[in-house]
């Protein structure tokens, strides 16, 4: 029940591909530096693997948004 994002592709052209976003993208929440979405759930369907995402509202950037930005990639690559 929700709202989410969804990637797909083809299994067999992109093997493992969205299996190993989904554990860079937990990689980059454990870092806790940037808004990075949850992963709900990814694997294999048919012919297709897919990876489920939390979905993260736009929202109109506050006046300082490039510098939280910068200081939060710099958080992160200190991390």
């Amino acid at each position: 029940e929700g709202t989410f994002f969804i990637k797909y592709n083809d299994a067999a052209l992109f093997p493992g591909m969205l299996m190993l976003e989904a554990s860079g993208l937990e990689a980059l929440r454990r870092a806790d530096c940037l808004a990075v979405p949850r992963v709900i759930r990814s694997g294999i369907h048919d012919r297709y693997q897919y990876l489920v995402l939390e979905w993260i509202h736009r929202a109109q950037p506050c006046p300082q948004f490039w510098e939280q930005l910068g200081e939060g990639l710099a958080a992160l690559h200190r991390h």
